[in-house]
């Protein structure tokens, strides 16, 4: 297992909540090997891989994924299904599997040999128990798509699964296959019900402009809008409507400060 962190605390008069930024991966590196991902020859082809929150990562709260990131071999096609699923097992094979997540991910030839990112239209928070599948799911319309893996070493297998060459870990097939996967999400450590019912923000993630909806019992003192860094970006945010055409793409976090205590919302700007 692997963990890497980037932490950013933000002080509450009422309740004190942390934000911890957390990637989780079986991959010792992001290295893509050329000519090193076996597929089934007769397609579909499905590469999946286990995230155990609790007992392979130490998560101990609830998880808000954000972000997921895969590596790409061969894409002769334009975009691959990519479903996210908590399962019962750490098999994803034999595992009674629930999707909480399916988006077509672009990818062409242009991102072979690179790791892939996607942001999640809409985070997706799961319990620390959760065991996390993740899975790309090859159509079966004869063009190929192979994900990106190396040799270097992981802390839990790859998983195969087709309807012809059938299911299992890929060494279990005789190949060493390791698939380059991460999944990238915030560790909530304490959230008030102030916090929660008191803003709102959407479209989130945002491209430009993001609505802030702040209920109409909140006496607000400022509205402040740091980087992920923690960085002041903007001191006085005004209500209604924020322009972030300008800012980078990446993690934001909107501050609230109100006569009953602060509150912050994480904001991603695509």
């Amino acid at each position: 297992m692997k963990k890497k962190y980037f932490l950013f605390f933000v002080s509450v008069l009422l309740a004190c909540n942390l934000f911890g930024q957390t990637t989780i991966t079986h991959s010792n590196t992001e290295t893509i090997t050329p000519v090193n991902t076996v597929a089934c020859p007769t397609e579909p082809t499905q590469y999946l891989r286990a995230f155990d929150l609790t007992n392979e990562f130490g998560i101990s709260t609830d998880f808000e994924i954000i972000e997921v990131e895969f590596g790409v071999e061969v894409s002769e096609t334009t975009a691959i299904t990519m479903n996210l699923y908590t399962s019962d097992s750490v098999n994803p094979t034999t595992a009674t599997l629930t999707n909480i997540y399916t988006a077509a991910v672009p990818v062409g030839i242009a991102e072979e040999g690179t790791v892939v990112s996607h942001v999640l239209t809409a985070p997706v928070t799961v319990p620390s128990t959760a065991i996390i599948v993740f899975e790309l799911a090859e159509a079966v319309d004869g063009i190929v798509f192979r994900i990106g893996s190396n040799i270097d070493g992981q802390t839990a297998p790859s998983w195969l699964s087709s309807p012809t060459c059938g299911a299992g870990t890929v060494d279990s097939f005789g190949f060493t296959n390791h698939y380059v996967i991460n999944v990238i999400g915030n560790e909530i450590l304490g959230v008030d019900e102030f916090s929660l019912n008191t803003m709102s923000l959407y479209p989130n993630p945002t491209s430009d402009k993001i609505n802030i909806d702040i209920h109409e019992s909140a006496e607000v003192k400022s509205l402040e809008l740091y980087s992920i860094t923690g960085q002041l970006i903007n001191a006085n945010v005004p209500r209604g409507v924020l322009d972030m055409s300008n800012l980078n793409t990446g993690i934001y976090f909107l501050k609230m400060i109100t006569a009953k205590g602060i509150t912050t919302k994480r904001i991603t700007k695509k």
